[in-house]
């Protein structure tokens, strides 16, 4: 399943596509994305050219404008989506809000659509749709004693166990087991990527699970019914209201498997339409950092990019567990100037885990790293890095003389024989899912006690920073949602850092080499001996904001060549 985006009037929409023959689109439920309908996508795609979305503001996709006030706020921009993908009749399916928003495009757009497959669909009288949303969205907003993220991680657990979630009773429980810890992690991590706007879309679907919605509908459509559906008492309440005659009830069995294949089979046997083209490749948008996914070897990588501007562009590799995200504002200082290409490292971020746990390491990273810049087109660039991204430029200078002109450290991650020890032994520990969501929490003040003690983990007097923390919630919640995504693999990125021997291959740089350091950075006194490893490197110290820092840079470049460094 190959994934994509497709750029209209300024804005992204992340998808997912696989197969040929006619073009079936997938709509997922709220809050999380195509990843909850991949089963139904992979048995699709054997017949058909399936394309399953991410919703706008869910996913990867870009929000709508703003928030919505109705599921027909979507329609226009799904309609455009279809019109970017080149797709003027679709057979349309749709899981829970996935199928409402399906419901509501069919009834706007029935000459769009030839089959409308609604799966998780029923009726709420609007009597019990008040006593559901008023209790079904709680605030997610973060706390700076991050007990936010066992709100999150509530709802996510007991969405498995009780419908609606928020009524603990014995008639609300589900009849299924509750999924392992890992699963509910993958679920958790959609909440995050929708963030504050979770329920954008998620709190009109439950008021539009009527059943006079449904019978508005005037195009052959289908509705699965399947034993351990959380929604089965409101699907049969649908049916019990009477449905039209262009309606078929689906019976399906309760393993995903097999209601995945029933459901792909009913769309061959019932949907023969024009075959689809293959999807476009994405405009870039020049107003605006922008998501890309670059293929190599095995999959892709994930970018935040803009190519506009003149001169050779910036490469920006984050540090270890994080992402491009967390780099972002300093990759906007380029913006409109010169090129830049703020990349997620292999399982990093959105990036696919190309990289086995043993194979991780700064020598594959770098290897990975150019192959993307090849196909992209790029022979020479400027990296700058933070700390494992540093060291992930230094490599591939190692690996390709003349690739890199000019690389810039942003924090050098130097250590003595025996703080490395420590570090391996203390640095990073397992933050592996666990059924009652404490990893969450230990992730929480790990991230956070960065910020006050270097290392975090000795949390004493001496090993206090004298800088003013950045315990901003906000910032220590993006923190986690990046290892979150990563899991336990994030251990293998920092044993990738701490592995790769900096002191034997600083000294042997081809390329220029500039140290760039704020007055608050943790490793600010690794400078001078970085300069005694590299004399001819400059040192420049940066602005406290990250905002600032590409203008920095670019002028100690200068101020570089015009001095006639190498």
């Amino acid at each position: 399943m190959r994934r994509a985006f497709v750029n209209f009037d300024g804005r992204q929409v992340h998808y997912r596509t696989a197969g040929d023959g006619a073009p079936v689109v997938l709509l997922h439920p709220s809050p999380l994305s195509s990843t909850m309908v991949l089963p139904v996508a992979t048995e699709v795609a054997r017949r058909n050219r399936v394309y399953a979305l991410d919703t706008p503001g869910y996913g990867l996709s870009d929000p709508p404008p703003y928030k919505p006030q109705s599921l027909d706020d979507y329609l226009p921009i799904f309609a455009s989506t279809l019109d970017a993908l080149s797709l003027d009749k679709v057979c349309l399916y749709g899981a829970a809000t996935g199928a409402q928003l399906a419901i509501e495009f069919a009834r706007r757009y029935p000459e769009r659509v030839t089959l409308l497959v609604l799966d998780t669909a029923g009726h709420i009288s609007a009597e019990e749709c008040e006593t559901i949303v008023n209790s079904y969205f709680p605030s997610v907003r973060p706390k700076l004693d991050g007990r936010h993220l066992m709100t999150y991680w509530h709802m996510v657990r007991d969405l498995n166990v009780f419908f609606p979630w928020s009524v603990t009773k014995a008639a609300n429980r589900i009849p299924r087991d509750v999924p392992p810890a890992t699963l509910m992690q993958q679920f958790l991590l959609d909440y995050f990527r929708a963030g504050m706007r979770y329920d954008w879309a998620y709190r009109p679907a439950f008021y539009n699970e009527r059943a006079e919605r449904a019978q508005g509908v005037t195009v052959p459509a289908v509705l699965t019914r399947w034993a351990g559906s959380i929604a089965l008492p409101i699907t049969d309440a649908l049916i019990a209201a009477g449905l039209p005659a262009n309606y078929t009830v689906l019976p399906l069995d309760a393993t995903m498997a097999d209601r995945a294949k029933g459901i792909a089979d009913y769309i061959a046997q019932h949907f023969k339409g024009q075959v689809a083209p293959q999807p476009p490749p994405a405009a870039p948008i020049a107003s605006r950092l922008h998501s890309m996914l670059i293929p190599v070897r095995g999959g892709s990588l994930h970018a935040r990019v803009n190519l506009q501007g003149s001169g050779k562009p910036m490469l920006l590799l984050h540090s270890s567990a994080a992402s491009a995200a967390l780099v972002e504002p300093i990759a906007q200082g380029w913006v409109g100037r010169r090129p830049v290409i703020a990349l997620d490292l292999p399982g990093s971020g959105e990036s696919d885990p190309l990289l086995g746990d043993d194979d991780i390491s700064v020598e594959n990273y770098a290897a990975v790293v150019l192959e993307a810049m090849a196909a992209l087109g790029i022979q020479q660039i400027d990296v700058a890095g933070r700390y494992l991204g540093a060291l992930v430029g230094l490599e591939m200078d190692r690996q390709r003389p003349g690739s890199i002109e000019q690389l810039t450290f942003l924090g050098v991650p130097l250590f003595t024989a025996t703080e490395l020890a420590d570090m391996k032994a203390n640095y990073a520990p397992s933050l592996a899912p666990q059924p009652d969501g404490t990893h969450l929490v230990k992730a929480w003040y790990m991230m956070r006690d960065q910020a006050l003690w270097f290392p975090h983990f000795k949390r004493t007097q001496a090993a206090a920073l004298q800088s003013d923390p950045n315990l901003d919630a906000e910032f220590v919640h993006k923190r986690v949602v990046e290892v979150m995504k990563m899991g336990d693999r994030y251990q293998h990125a920092y044993q990738a850092e701490f592995d790769y021997p900096l002191t034997e291959r600083l000294p042997g740089a081809q390329c220029r080499v500039l140290f760039a350091s704020a007055a608050w950075e943790p490793l600010l006194d690794r400078l001078p001996r970085a300069q005694k490893l590299l004399p001819t490197a400059a040192v420049v110290k940066l602005p406290e904001r990250f905002g600032d820092w590409a203008r920095a840079i670019d002028g100690a470049q200068q101020n570089a060549v015009s001095n006639g460094g190498r």
